[in-house]
């Protein structure tokens, strides 16, 4: 994977093992809206942190607007 195996979210929950649980789970996705609940409840499962999608928008430029995943003790 280029270099990138020990890419983590938050510095704590390997993102290569979030993609496994993910691909374990689940074959397709329905929307990304789907996927990005999956991918919040994938990384809840692997650290005590609680996960949470909050939506965020750019003061500056409204199609920098999406959702984030944050981690919280």
């Amino acid at each position: 994977m280029d270099g990138q195996e020990d890419a983590r979210i938050a510095g704590t929950v390997p993102l290569v093992a979030v993609i496994e649980a993910l691909r374990a789970e689940r074959v397709m996705f329905h929307s990304e809206t789907d996927f990005q609940h999956a991918f919040a409840w994938a990384v809840r499962r692997l650290t005590d942190d609680i996960a949470r999608l909050e939506r965020f928008c750019h003061p500056d430029f409204a199609s920098m607007n999406g959702l984030a995943v944050l981690l919280t003790k």
